[in-house]
C-alpha cells in the first residue's frame, strides 16, 4: 500500500493514542485492518491515483499506460523502490495530543508477620510465622513441614535485618558498598542474593572443611527482639550453659554485634541462669557464746570438741592399673600383641598433681556436668535413669 503523504505515513507507522480522537480513530482502523509495517512511500508524481482527479481522460486511460499497467517502479526489483523520506515534525505535532502526565502507584502489600514481641520462644516464633506464611493459622493440627519451618525462620531474620539495617540492605541489594558510617563496615558485609541476608564476608572462604554458615554467619543486632528471642532459645536448649559456651555455640551460625554483652545481659534476667550460678551468700556472724565469754576461769573451765576431715591422701589406682594392664598385656596371645601394637596402643599420664595438662577433656567433663546438673535438679535418679539422661 502506497501514500504520498509523508505525514499520513508517519501517523499510520505510530501509536494512534498519541494523537487526538479524529485522527487517532482513523489510524486505528486502519492499523486494525492492514499491517503498519506494509505501508510505503511513492512520490506524487508517481501517484497514479491522482490521474483521475487530474484531468485525465478516459482516452488518456486506454491503451498500456500506469493506470492500467502500474507505475514502473513496481517492475524494478524492491531495493530500487523509493524510499522513505523523513516526515516534517511540525505537520504530526499538529495532530498530537497535549502531554498529560499519569502517575501509577503500585502498593505492594506485604502480609505482616507475627509480632516478635508476642512471643516467649524464638521457637514459638518460628512455627507461628510458618503457619501464617503457608496459611495453616486456622489448623492448629496441621504441622508445618522443615522447609516450611526453614523459610519462616529465613523470613524472620530478613524482617529483622531489614528492621536493623534498612541502609545497608538496600546499598548491598543495588549492588553498593555500605556506607562509611555503618556499624557493619569493619565485618566486610556481603549479600546473600539467594537468601537476601546480609553475612559477614571475611577470608575464609577457601575453606572447605567449615560449613558455609560458619564462614559467613548471618548478621543480628543485639537490640532487637528475635535476637533476645534466639539468645533465650539457645540458652534453653544447652540447659543454660555458661556466656563463652552460648558465645561459641550462636556463632556458628550467627554474629550478633557484641554478641558477649548482649549474651551476658540475656543470662542476668534469666531465672534459670541466675539459680545455677548463684553465689552463696555468707551469713553474719552470731554473737559470741557466754562460754567464750567467761573471764578470769580456770583453765578447760569450757571444753569443745571437733571432727576434722576428709583429708585427701595420694591414690595409685592409675598407675595400679597401668600395672595391670602391662602383665596383661605380656600374657597375652603374640598374635593379639601384635594386633594392639599395630593400633599403637599407649597409656600416657599426666604428671601429678597437674589437671591442667588434661584442661580439653576436663572442660568437657565440666560441661556435660553442668547440663546434667541443671536437667536433674536436686532429685535422686537410678544409673539407668542416668544414662537416658
Amino acid at each position: 500500500m502506497w501514500t504520498d503523504s509523508t505525514t499520513v505515513l508517519a501517523w499510520i507507522q505510530s501509536d494512534s493514542c498519541r494523537f487526538k480522537v479524529s485522527v487517532g480513530t482513523r489510524i486505528a482502523e486502519i492499523q486494525e485492518l492492514a499491517d503498519s509495517q506494509a505501508w510505503r512511500y511513492v512520490e506524487t508524481s508517481e501517484n497514479l491515483a491522482d490521474d483521475l482527479t487530474r484531468g485525465k481522460t478516459l482516452q488518456d486511460l486506454i491503451g498500456k499506460n500506469r493506470w492500467t499497467q502500474g507505475p514502473p517502479f513496481l517492475w524494478l526489483p524492491p531495493d530500487q523502490w523509493p524510499t522513505h523520506p523523513i516526515a516534517e515534525g511540525e505537520d504530526i505535532a499538529e495532530e498530537l495530543q497535549r502531554p498529560t502526565t499519569c502517575l501509577m502507584a503500585t502498593v505492594i502489600t506485604n502480609h505482616p508477620l507475627p509480632d516478635a514481641q508476642q512471643f516467649s520462644s524464638f521457637s514459638e516464633l518460628v512455627k507461628a510465622t510458618a503457619r501464617h506464611l503457608h496459611g495453616a493459622a486456622a489448623d492448629e493440627e496441621e504441622t508445618p513441614t522443615a522447609e516450611k519451618f526453614k523459610d519462616a525462620e529465613l523470613s524472620i531474620l530478613r524482617s529483622a535485618q531489614r528492621d536493623s539495617f534498612p541502609e545497608e540492605v538496600r546499598c548491598l541489594a543495588a549492588g553498593k558498598p555500605v556506607p562509611s558510617s555503618s556499624c557493619l563496615i569493619t565485618l566486610a558485609p556481603e549479600y546473600d542474593v539467594s537468601l537476601r541476608l546480609i553475612r559477614v564476608g571475611g577470608r575464609l572462604r577457601r575453606c572447605q572443611e567449615l560449613e558455609p554458615d560458619v564462614i559467613h554467619p548471618v548478621v543480628l543486632d543485639p537490640r532487637h527482639v528475635v535476637t533476645k528471642l534466639l539468645i533465650r532459645q539457645v540458652d534453653s536448649d544447652l540447659k543454660h550453659p555458661g556466656a563463652e559456651r552460648l558465645f561459641a555455640e550462636l556463632r556458628r551460625k550467627f554474629w550478633i554485634l557484641r554478641g558477649r554483652e548482649a549474651i551476658r545481659r540475656e543470662q542476668r534476667s534469666c531465672p534459670e541462669c541466675q539459680r545455677w550460678r548463684a553465689q552463696p551468700v555468707n551469713p553474719k556472724m552470731a554473737d559470741l557464746p557466754p562460754a567464750r565469754l567467761r573471764l578470769y576461769r580456770p583453765p578447760f573451765f569450757s571444753t569443745g570438741i571437733d571432727c576434722f576431715g576428709p583429708l585427701q591422701v595420694k591414690g595409685t589406682n592409675f598407675r595400679g592399673g597401668n600395672r595391670e594392664l602391662q602383665e596383661a598385656f605380656r600374657d597375652m596371645h603374640p598374635s593379639l600383641q601384635a594386633e594392639l601394637a599395630e593400633h599403637q596402643i599407649k597409656f600416657c599420664f599426666n604428671p601429678p598433681g597437674a589437671p591442667h595438662f588434661g584442661g580439653s577433656w576436663e572442660r568437657e567433663i565440666r560441661s556435660i556436668k553442668t547440663a546434667l546438673t541443671a536437667t536433674m535438679g536436686s532429685q535422686v535418679i537410678s544409673g539407668e535413669v542416668l544414662t537416658t539422661t
